[in-house]
């Protein structure tokens, strides 16, 4: 996708919000498209559904919080049926590639995603294979800053993005075992239009302070046939100041079974503004180095 080709799918999304700060709206969109690595998009349409919070569910527990049983059991079971929790136990990074077609289906990019979550800090990296621009280390840095669409850093930051969240966007097994192994995250069974007789979904916060309260960062629903994740939501960063919640939606498909272990190989993601994006597993190599240099060759760079 071009530069001209992203211009005019921002300024169709942007049309759409008219609701909203400008402003704000070019903030959060070019914090999807670069910020938080790169983003290709699908197409563009009208919807607001990312918008939406379950009534049920509170955005905000005390510190004195704890995890349910039962939510705590259902993010197991994710574990068990994704192959066990010895193997993923035993997993500790992979490097996925992944193809991103438009809407019409021309245009195929690929999506290179380097994971490591050896240690609790966080450690990504995200490449388009021929673009033209360098991948960003993030290394579990405090904040992110925000480009408009000139490359220009405006006067806000995010918090860098938590292991378990980046994990979730394509690994929900191994966002599973972050979660239930670390202290900054509490888990609560909830209850919305989604948790019909064949799913469960629980609400997942995080404490990104020592003893401060914690904040709902991920909603998942949870097939009770299979006992995987069928649909994850995460928050996205507050850089409306607290006026209004987005989220973007991952829905996933046709797991894949490499080397005894289960993923999905087929994402349809959905993010404000109508954007949508469906990215299908090309190919995924579990316990490999994080090296930058082999991976910036292999895109291109």
């Amino acid at each position: 996708m071009t530069m001209s080709d992203s211009r005019t799918l921002f300024a169709n999304a942007r049309h759409n919000l008219r609701g909203l700060n400008k402003r704000i709206v070019e903030v959060l969109v070019w914090l999807f498209l670069f910020a938080c690595g790169p983003v290709l998009l699908g197409q563009v349409s009208t919807t607001s559904s990312n918008r939406l919070l379950p009534v049920s569910i509170s955005p905000i527990l005390s510190s004195d919080s704890t995890s349910d049983a039962p939510a705590t059991l259902l993010l197991r079971q994710v574990l068990e049926a994704s192959g066990g929790l010895a193997k993923w136990r035993a997993l500790r990074s992979s490097k996925a590639k992944y193809s991103i077609g438009s809407a019409d289906g021309d245009n195929v990019k690929y999506l290179v995603m380097l994971d490591d979550w050896t240690s609790g800090t966080t450690k990504y990296r995200r490449g388009i294979v021929g673009s033209s621009g360098k991948p960003k280390d993030h290394n579990g840095a405090s904040s992110l800053d925000i480009r408009d669409p000139k490359g220009e850093v405006l006067k806000r930051t995010v918090p860098e993005f938590d292991q378990g969240r980046v994990l979730a966007d394509h690994l929900p097994a191994a966002a599973a075992d972050v979660i239930i192994r670390s202290h900054d995250y509490i888990v609560k069974s909830i209850q919305s239009d989604q948790c019909l007789s064949q799913n469960n979904c629980i609400a997942v916060y995080r404490s990104s302070i020592d003893k401060g309260p914690y904040t709902l960062e991920q909603i998942w629903t949870i097939t009770n046939t299979s006992g995987l994740p069928s649909v994850i939501k995460l928050r996205l960063p507050d850089v409306m100041r607290g006026t209004r919640t987005f989220w973007k939606t991952i829905a996933y498909s046709d797991y894949k079974n490499v080397n005894n272990v289960f993923v999905p190989a087929t994402l349809n993601v959905s993010m404000p503004m109508g954007v949508a994006q469906t990215r299908t597993l090309v190919s995924i190599q579990p316990d490999v180095a994080f090296d930058t240099h082999n991976f910036d060759q292999e895109i291109g760079q």
